[in-house]
């Protein structure tokens, strides 16, 4: 009995996380709709791994399958949850025990901005990879290829190694910069060998200072940063290097050029060869217009309907006339009675629909309405 609940709690949690992203990737943030169901999910997620431990799926085109029992298949192409994780690569995924509340946030952000990409080559796995998420491991197909020659190959673990090494290379890069490594070289110097001599804190800049001696010991010479430039080069031989490039660039016909031209402003070339056509123009207007005229309320209310229907199963169904019940008290604190009212109204709907058929679904949808109502 213990298993056979197990079994219904994953695979309710896995339909459960279909319906989050879906909704999550189709509303901004901001709405309350993604905002309740995303904490609802996270929450009963938590739980479930805090009570069945690890849990892992293996993914196929249109199936997962936990403990070798399908727990899902898949209804359609524009619904399959399977099909998200199977393009990206992934043949299992695993939730693991340590799970918490904010790391379903950022792996539902992490799904979300992989299914609304234009970016055909994004990659999911470096999308979690990237957002740091360490209780949900991941198996793809490098990790199978890659096994024939590393039986413990986890691409996972390769990329949050190379993160790791990153950061340290960033951190041996600004050593330099940094006053404790510049001070190793302006400590007093002792015992320097003979013939060897420190700069003078007097010379001229450009001067070269230093002390040399036929005893076979190194010669050492020593500029301060503050000489400026300097020069290995007499002032009389700079002269005659400058007095023989001039000779020999008369020879040559060189010495009477016409001035070099300007170069077009590459700026300007972009802006003309990327400038819109009026056909494009008016079809962002367009889109800026309907985007204008979106209504998050509204939109709100037709995916609270859409949901309603969609759920084969009892437990489903109540959950989302919960949802029903929070969103209503919330457009109701956000003044939108209207809508709200308009959410009641559809649950005495499909109240009076479903009464013959599915009595206690009924019962559910009575008792929030007279809940809602009474509010």
């Amino acid at each position: 009995m213990a298993e056979e609940n197990k079994i219904e709690d994953i695979s309710l949690i896995i339909k459960d996380l279909l319906k989050v992203i879906k909704v999550v990737s189709m509303y901004p943030a901001d709405n309350p709709l993604p905002t309740s169901l995303r904490r609802s999910f996270a929450e009963k997620l938590e739980w479930i791994v805090d009570e069945y431990g690890e849990l892992s799926f293996e993914v196929e085109s249109e199936v997962l399958s936990f403990e070798d029992e399908v727990i899902y298949v898949s209804k359609s192409s524009e619904d399959n949850l399977a099909g998200i994780f199977y393009d990206a690569g992934i043949t299992e995924f695993t939730f693991v025990p340590g799970l918490f509340v904010d790391e379903i946030y950022l792996f539902l952000d992490a799904v979300k901005d992989y299914i609304n990409s234009t970016d055909k080559s994004i990659d999911l796995i470096n999308v979690i990879w990237e957002k740091s998420i360490s209780h949900i491991r991941f198996k793809t197909l490098e990790d199978i290829a890659l096994s024939d020659y590393d039986q413990n190959f986890d691409l996972q673990d390769f990329l949050s190694s190379n993160q790791k090494m990153e950061k340290y290379s960033k951190d041996i890069s600004v050593l330099g910069d940094s006053e404790e490594y510049q001070d190793l070289f302006n400590q007093p110097m002792h015992d320097l060998p003979d013939g060897a001599a420190p700069a003078d804190s007097q010379q001229e800049p450009g001067e070269i200072q230093g002390t040399s001696t036929n005893t076979g010991n190194a010669t050492f010479y020593a500029v301060t940063p503050e000489s400026g430039q300097s020069s290995v080069l007499a002032d009389n031989e700079e002269d005659e290097i400058s007095f023989r490039t001039a000779e020999a660039c008369e020879a040559m016909g060189l010495d009477n050029l016409p001035p070099v031209q300007s170069v077009p402003d590459t700026a300007m070339i972009l802006n003309e060869e990327f400038k819109l056509s009026k056909e494009d123009e008016k079809k962002i207007e367009v889109l800026l217009e309907k985007d204008a005229d979106f209504d998050p309320y509204e939109s709100t209310v037709e995916l609270l309907k859409e949901m309603l229907h969609q759920e084969p199963e009892m437990s489903g169904f109540y959950e989302t006339v919960t949802i029903c019940e929070k969103i209503t008290s919330e457009f109701v604190s956000h003044g939108k009675i209207a809508e709200a009212a308009r959410i009641i109204k559809y649950l005495k709907q499909l109240n009076s629909l479903i009464k013959q058929e599915r009595p206690l679904w009924s019962e559910r949808l009575k008792d929030a309405v007279t809940t809602e109502g009474s509010n």
